[in-house]
């Protein structure tokens, strides 16, 4: 069978059971980044709860700073190259002029086609139940052309639908890295999104879909052997596990300002919980390059894997 479909109950799950369908049935493929071993068919993938959206597995070495404060600078609507580049300074490869990411999502959400999509669809839902919910980040008139691009979108839009006063997402991809995109950052990025949108349209958060069209592992990424059969602890569901911790827990509008003002001083008075008492200590944490400022993260899974980061990475940044 070509099309595989995966469902699991949050990042940990998904991770795993992809990781193994990716080894027993792909196929070897080059690419212009290396050989990968690829699944031949499209993928669809379903997250349960995608507000566990915290990778924790220490072989794996995710950067949970790059994550959360990736995801920060999309919800943002920001394309500079520097506020990523400080927690990932690979980041600066993908982009042609040194200063912007042209395809970077957060900024076609909501500046490049000249409106702001998550304001739209948020509008578009609370109004009445509706099949237009879409937000776009492939633009042919940028991303169709023969010339090479360091940074064209890999994920192209967003679906959304309402069942049962539950808001379920849906992310179409054209070619995804399993590790280091659609089980590390994209699972971040996608799933706070998708739980701003259900908490602006007073809906519960449903469940968060990926079709990916190439879903692909690369030779070349550290430690291959590790994913070839993967054996993960949720910390979610395990004895001493940790809880996801809400990220909106007051107004969307004064969450999406603060996120505003938070990107772009993370010194600045911010008033929403989650900025006060998860981005700030985290931020903090990033900047000591130590996990003290972590006593004061608010958030169980993110201050474990601040935590685990530095304990297990001596300052190496993954992604």
């Amino acid at each position: 069978m070509n099309t595989h479909i995966i469902v699991g109950r949050n990042v940990h799950h998904v991770l795993q059971d992809a990781c193994w369908a990716v080894e027993v049935s792909g196929i070897r493929e080059q690419t212009r980044n290396g050989m990968v071993q690829s699944l031949p068919g499209p993928v669809m993938v379903e997250y349960k709860q995608p507000n566990e959206r915290v990778l924790i597995w220490p072989e794996r070495k995710a950067n949970p700073y790059f994550h959360l404060f990736e995801a920060l600078w999309m919800l943002a609507g920001r394309q500079d190259v520097k506020w990523v580049g400080d927690f990932n300074p690979r980041m600066a490869e993908f982009s042609d002029d040194g200063h912007t990411l042209g395809g970077a999502y957060g900024h076609r959400w909501r500046h490049h086609f000249g409106l702001d999509q998550i304001k739209l669809v948020i509008n578009t839902l609370r109004e009445a139940t509706s099949r237009r919910a879409v937000i776009a980040m492939w633009d042919p008139m940028e991303d169709l052309w023969y010339e090479e691009k360091k940074d064209i979108p890999c994920n192209t839009h967003i679906y959304f639908r309402i069942i049962n006063g539950r808001l379920d997402m849906t992310v179409c991809n054209r070619s995804n890295d399993l590790i280091w995109g659609m089980c590390g950052s994209n699972v971040v990025h996608f799933s706070m999104l998708h739980e701003l949108l259900a908490n602006a349209t007073g809906t519960a958060l449903g469940r968060y879909f990926h079709l990916s069209n190439n879903l692909h592992i690369y030779d070349a990424v550290p430690k291959r052997e590790l994913y070839r059969k993967p054996i993960i602890e949720d910390p979610y569901t395990s004895r001493n596990g940790v809880v996801a911790s809400p990220l909106i827990t007051s107004g969307w509008r004064d969450w999406l300002n603060d996120c505003e003002r938070f990107v772009e001083d993370p010194m600045a008075d911010c008033q929403d919980p989650f900025f006060k008492g998860v981005a700030k200590p985290m931020y903090d944490a990033w900047v000591a390059h130590g996990d003290e400022p972590l006593a004061q993260c608010r958030a169980e899974d993110w201050k474990r894997a601040g935590s685990q980061y530095f304990a297990g990475t001596s300052g190496t940044e993954m992604l």
